[in-house]
Order: structure tokens, then C-alpha cells, then sequence
């Protein structure tokens, strides 16, 4: 991995020895199992955490797959979704990050009014890859959302796990539940 002595003007490039590469998918579990952790303690997650900015990236359910996942404690049902799931969000989470940043720099490009000629065109060239990286994207996710089944499999064997969990529930706790559910509408 290179780096720059300043971002500025970098004008001194050196390899840095001690970086060590870890896989997308690693880091993705990694912060899964952080969310899941602090559901099953019940502890606070702060808002300008990894952990809040992960899920408000994502597009898939994953805060409230964890948060499933933690309803029955040493289950071990966390980590099997975590298991299951963590090659899917991580595209998406790659996906939603990349098509985001992809977009803001299209949307600057469009700004080309003060550009000349020849700055046009390569800016129209800049776009149109940019647009070509979208699309491969895109087709990248779609074919691994095909491996894992769809997308919708993850939010209805969510939905199917939820039902389970509330069927196999006292009677009392449903009652807690709806009581609670009555009381936060107000």
C-alpha cells in the first residue's frame, strides 16, 4: 500500500510495510457482530458510531436481523444469520457506498459550463465510465443476490424467524409487547 508524506501536495510517495489488508466481508462480519453484541447487553450504540453509520448505509435489514438474532440469548442464531448473510450485506454495503460516491462526482461533472472543449470531452469520458462502473455494479450484485436466493429471501426468512419467535412466546410477554406497542403510538 502506498502512502503520501502529506495529502496536500504529496510529494513524497513511500510504501507503508505495516499495513496489512483485511477482507471487506471480515470487516463487515466484524461490525455485524459489534451491533449484535451491543443488542444482546442492551448496550447504547452512539449516533456518530461505525456501528449506526453501517446500518444507515446498508439497504438490507440488518439491524433488525441482529436484533432477531438476539431475542433468544446462546442461541447461537446471531451468529448463524451473521454466517449467512455477511457476503450479501457486504456487497450491498460496497454497493450503496460506491454508487453513492459514483453518483456525486457524475453530478459535479455535470457542471461543466466554465470547462473547455477538450475538458468536456474527457469529462463526458470520466462520466461515461463511471456510468459503465455503475452498471458493472450493479450486475455484480444482482448475480450475488442470485447465489444467496434474492434479496426479499433475507427480509421474509427475517419475517418467518419473527413469526416463529412470537408464536413460541407466553401469553403475558404478547400482552407486555402490545401494551408497550399501545403506549408508544400515543
Amino acid at each position: 500500500m502506498l502512502r503520501c508524506n502529506d495529502y496536500v501536495n504529496c510529494d513524497v510517495v513511500a510504501l507503508n510495510p505495516a499495513y496489512t489488508h483485511t477482507p471487506f466481508t471480515a470487516r463487515v462480519e466484524t461490525m455485524m457482530r459489534s451491533i449484535a453484541d451491543k443488542i444482546a447487553t442492551r448496550a447504547a450504540i452512539p449516533n456518530n458510531s461505525a456501528e449506526v453509520g453501517f446500518v444507515n448505509q446498508t439497504t438490507e435489514p440488518v439491524y433488525k436481523m441482529l436484533s432477531i438474532g438476539a431475542t433468544i440469548p446462546g442461541s447461537g442464531l446471531s451468529d448463524s444469520l451473521i454466517g449467512q448473510y455477511r457476503d450479501v450485506i457486504a456487497a450491498d454495503y460496497a454497493y450503496v457506498f460506491l454508487e453513492r460516491n459514483l453518483r456525486v462526482g457524475m453530478a459535479a461533472l455535470d457542471k461543466d459550463y466554465t470547462l473547455q472543449q477538450t475538458q468536456r470531452d474527457l469529462a463526458n469520458h470520466v462520466r461515461q465510465r463511471a456510468q459503465a462502473m455503475l452498471l458493472q455494479l450493479s450486475q455484480e450484485k444482482n448475480l450475488l443476490y442470485q447465489k444467496v436466493g434474492s434479496f426479499r429471501a433475507v427480509s421474509s426468512h427475517l419475517e418467518q424467524l419473527e413469526r416463529q419467535l412470537r408464536s413460541s412466546m407466553p401469553q403475558h410477554v404478547m400482552d407486555m409487547l402490545g401494551q408497550q406497542a399501545a403506549f408508544l403510538s400515543r
